[in-house]
């Protein structure tokens, strides 16, 4: 039974749009980048099929578990007639050791059946379709129109079915793709039908494109090339459990449709070119090892001259550095370094001395967090621990109109996402009326209002700040809580205790009992390190961008200024 996912929820269709009629087309060409399309393409699919697209998740099913239903299906096909008994194809030399986690490697032939294409002569087809299958010659080609059949047959001796994928064998268009759009289909030799058995259709699809470049190399024969059956069969695929081969086939098509609409647009506009590199530095995200993460940056680092070709892009990635740090993957881990749970147990010890337990009992043992509540999986000798074990939030409700000197900060004074105070205002600039709390230098301000979760500044001055905002002292390096906090890992962590609340706040029991990941100390101040002198390359890279923006900007200008006059 084919696993396969409906057409809507695959296809995502986007609204055509002119380019603007003031800019002439050689603006265009200037932004551009050549084979640009062609090399995001083909980096989208070594993602899909290296398990770099989407997430893993432990809850699914092991891709094993499928393969023995997979097997089982195949005896029943056999039973009923369906497919012929041929030998399984093995496993041997070559098959690589590492895999994503859950997945399996297999030969391809493990999971498909092959319809082979036969020849037919001038006597057994017709050119008219009456009571007859549509009979192809070839060849299939992924992406372009479905060939229309010219002739018709009644013999069935090699019919494929609406759903199958068609895969070209011989001649100039070996490797090339498509799918049987009608009920039946009598096949030439030119072509094979691939139909899997008990797997995602639009997986293997994927799949069979990562490996037309390998059939390609395999065709022999100099008049007309081709690859035999076992060339397909044997072919090695990574397979991962059913439910993830569905989400890579989404994802995958989601990605291709933004990459066609951008082909037939002419120009990479901003918010397709936004969420595209958003999901290609999200893979970096997905790597579970240092060197998982050294082998995926490689292949984006790669496309950089693609990607990272506006500030937005680069805000992107400046996103995925501060994740990829927060997870231990961008700086070493020094094995003589106190281990964090001792350091929490030092924290206890320290609390418990200010604020002894109505009981006179000290909790100096440390309780990790249950492991299926961990967000991911930390280095050795990190811990996940309770935002309330290693930060306190403070509360010192003062009149504003005692401090109209003092510096005042609210929501409104942050950056979203960024950490960085953007405005500066005294009280009495700011025209505020209500209590608002003290806050001294070295105290990190959070936002506690809906639209401002992200909010989030370490401060190096003294003054007041508004009551929607926790003023909170770090009993951990400050500057690694105050990266963390800015973490996509704290900010998911934060939405779903905001939803599940209905008041307009995220209240203090539900941000004390959010998780944090805690390293080493001195590990703390080498990842801060890391990550703010990478931030400030991506600012430097941001601020090249702008620029050159503006030079692109002004010469488009010029150009449209002179072709307005009628200049020669």
């Amino acid at each position: 039974m084919n696993a396969e996912l409906k057409p809507n929820e695959v296809i995502a269709t986007h609204d055509r749009r002119e380019a603007p009629a003031t800019l002439p087309s050689l603006f265009d060409l200037i932004v551009t980048a050549p084979e640009g399309l062609n090399r995001l393409r083909r980096l989208i699919l070594e993602f899909a099929v290296r398990g770099r697209l989407v997430e893993q998740d432990p809850c699914d099913e092991h891709a094993s578990k499928l393969l023995e239903r997979v097997r089982r299906e195949r005896e029943l096909m056999v039973a009923r007639g369906e497919i012929k008994r041929s030998e399984e194809p093995q496993g041997g030399d070559g098959l690589p050791s590492s895999l994503p986690t859950g997945w399996a490697q297999v030969r391809l032939g493990t999971v498909i059946c092959l319809i082979s294409g036969q020849h037919l002569k001038p006597g057994e087809y017709q050119h008219t379709p009456e009571a007859a299958i549509p009979y192809l010659t070839g060849p299939a080609e992924f992406g372009a129109r479905y060939p229309q059949p010219k002739r018709w047959t009644r013999l069935r001796r090699a019919v494929a079915r609406a759903g199958d994928i068609l895969v070209t064998v011989k001649g100039a268009g070996v490797g090339k793709l498509n799918i049987v759009q009608s009920a039946e289909l009598a096949i030439s030799r030119q072509l094979m039908a691939v139909r899997v058995i008990g797997v995602n259709q639009h997986f293997i699809e994927i799949a069979l494109r990562a490996l037309a470049e390998s059939l390609r190399s395999k065709s022999i024969g100099i008049a007309i090339p081709g690859i035999s059956r076992e060339d397909i069969n044997d072919a090695i695929i990574q397979l991962p459990p059913l439910t993830e081969q569905r989400r890579i086939a989404v994802r995958f098509a989601e990605l291709m449709n933004v990459c066609d609409f951008l082909e037939e647009n002419g120009r990479l506009e901003s918010e397709q070119h936004l969420r595209l590199t958003s999901v290609l530095f999200d893979s970096l995200v997905v790597s579970e090892s240092p060197k998982g993460l050294i082998e995926t940056w490689q292949r984006v680092a790669s496309h950089f001259d693609l990607l990272l070709d506006r500030p937005e892009s680069v805000d992107a990635l400046e996103k995925r550095i501060l994740d990829l740090a927060l997870r231990g993957l961008l700086v070493d881990h020094n094995p003589s370094d106190q281990p964090a749970e001792q350091l929490l147990v030092e924290l206890l010890r320290a609390r418990n001395a200010l604020t002894p337990n109505r009981r006179g009992k000290q909790a100096n043992v440390v309780v990790p967090a249950p492991a299926g509540d961990h967000p991911f999986a930390l280095p050795e000798s990190w811990i996940w621990t309770s935002f309330a074990n290693i930060a306190i939030i403070s509360s010192m409700l003062v009149s504003p109109k005692d401090h109209p000197t003092a510096r005042q900060v609210a929501p409104d004074c942050i950056e979203k996402a960024t950490g960085r105070l953007v405005l500066s205002r005294t009280v009495r600039q700011s025209g505020v009326k209500s209590p608002n709390h003290k806050f001294r230098s070295g105290q990190i301000l959070y936002s506690k209002i809906r639209p401002s979760l992200s909010k989030v500044v370490l401060v190096d001055c003294s003054g007041l700040c508004s009551a929607d905002m926790y003023p909170i002292d770090a009993r951990i390096n400050p500057e690694y809580l105050h990266l963390f906090m800015l973490s996509s890992c704290f900010l998911t962590q934060v939405q779903r205790a905001e939803n599940r609340v209905k008041m307009p706040k995220l209240n203090q029991d539900s941000l004390n009992s959010l998780l944090v990941a805690v390293p080493p100390n001195p590990e703390q101040e080498r990842i801060v390190a890391v990550v703010h002198r990478l931030r400030r390359l991506c600012t430097q890279l941001r601020e090249s961008l702008t620029a050159q923006s503006s030079a692109r900007t002004r010469f488009a200008e010029a150009i449209v200024t002179r072709d307005c006059s009628g200049t020669r």
